[in-house]
């Protein structure tokens, strides 16, 4: 995680946000609010919404695709992804 980049979004099983951000510090990576240019890695908590697309979580996922689609290297990543990594 080492001077990596992440943005989360939606709600997390394995805790708050604020606890998610905590693990990502812990082991060197960043957090941000929002889906930049400089994000690698935009986690998408496990519990979803029905309205995602209208929510901020969804525009960050759009957001998100649309730098991948013009070749940015970013990883949209689910939470259990991201928590195999953790442990």
């Amino acid at each position: 995680f080492s001077n990596q980049h992440f943005c989360l979004t939606g709600r997390f099983a394995w805790g708050s946000q604020a606890h998610c951000e905590t693990e990502i510090k812990s082991r060197g990576g960043r957090t941000q609010s929002n889906v930049t240019q400089a994000t690698n890695f935009l986690v998408i908590g496990t519990i979803g919404s029905t309205d995602w697309l209208h929510s901020r979580h969804g525009r960050k996922i759009k957001h998100a695709m649309e730098l991948a689609g013009s070749n940015h290297p970013i990883a949209i990543v689910s939470e259990e992804q991201w928590v195999d990594h953790l442990l």
